[in-house]
């Protein structure tokens, strides 16, 4: 008797150690995957990356009259960030930019690109966006099963309209993904000199700075995209640069786009985040592109 349970502990332990075994050897393998596949991605868009900004930049001008003097459009629009004017041989027949037009063919979901330059791991992710925000949270670019995810913003968001864009990212232990921005808040050699996040869309390309950067649990409202008025909005962007860890004396108005970069801190817990605010700075559009 005693001996048929010493088989029987046996067995159970021999599975338990093989089915441990499997799932180390399939995270491992996934995450290699995963990493290749993106470097792949990363090639097919190398020609043309966001952080090529020209050393000369088009300033956008209406046309001058005799009685009326030049003004730029970051003037006659009233906004804080500078607005320029991209080459429209740069984007396809169907006004995407060309170095994203073969990612837009392969996946629908394709909305555009994030880079975030300064980390070991790079930054530097396709961004996806599905009809709910749990789709591509176990899903690669390809829409198969993969532990990393996908960068993705979230599913509420229109990019032409919000004040406030919000991407998810998995912080991964390799630093992959969002790994790197688990610990921004309290590394200063990070949060004080990493300051720029470059977004592309499909056919407008956005640099932003950070203002704000902090821990919180994941019921806290720091994703808000709709606001009643400037006030509103005004009142939650004091709310969210007050909470920041360090001051990036950046100074805010209702008339700013901010941008919010959203992901896991394991190291708090599971129903804290680390969240990462940055206004929009830059904006470069296209003849045949609609603007944000």
């Amino acid at each position: 008797m005693q001996k048929s349970i010493r088989i029987a502990l046996s067995i159970i332990s021999l599975g338990v150690f093989t089915y441990s075994l499997v799932m180390i050897v399939e995270k491992y393998y996934s995450s290699y995957r995963d990493n290749r596949q993106y470097e792949q991605l990363r090639v097919q868009v190398a020609e043309a990356r966001t952080t090529d900004i020209p050393k000369v930049k088009e300033q956008i001008f209406q046309i001058a009259t005799p009685d009326a003097p030049v003004e730029d459009e970051k003037i006659q629009n009233n906004v804080p960030y500078e607005i320029l004017s991209g080459d429209p041989v740069k984007l396809d027949e169907n006004g995407v930019l060309k170095q994203y037009s073969e990612l837009h063919m392969q996946n629908s979901d394709f909305i555009g690109w994030i880079e975030m330059p300064g980390f070991n791991k790079p930054i530097d992710y396709p961004v996806m966006q599905a009809e709910d925000n749990d789709f591509y949270l176990k899903r690669d670019f390809n829409k198969k099963h993969s532990i990393s995810g996908t960068i993705f913003m979230d599913y509420t968001n229109n990019p032409r309209e919000d004040r406030n864009i919000v991407l998810y990212g998995h912080a991964m232990n390799d630093r992959t993904m969002f790994g790197d921005l688990m610990d921004f808040y309290r590394e200063p050699d990070k949060y004080e000199k990493l300051t720029k996040i470059y977004l592309d869309f499909l056919d407008v390309q956005m640099e932003y700075e950070i203002f704000s950067t902090y821990t919180e649990l994941q019921d806290y409202n720091y994703r808000q995209a709709d606001f009643a008025d400037d006030k509103e909005f005004m009142d939650f962007l004091i709310r969210i640069n007050d909470k920041s860890v360090y001051d990036y004396h950046v100074d805010l108005t209702p008339q700013d786009k901010i941008l919010t970069l959203s992901t896991c801190n394991n190291k708090m817990g599971a129903e804290y985040r680390t969240v990462i605010h940055a206004r929009l700075v830059t904006q470069t559009k296209y003849n045949n592109s609609t603007a944000l």
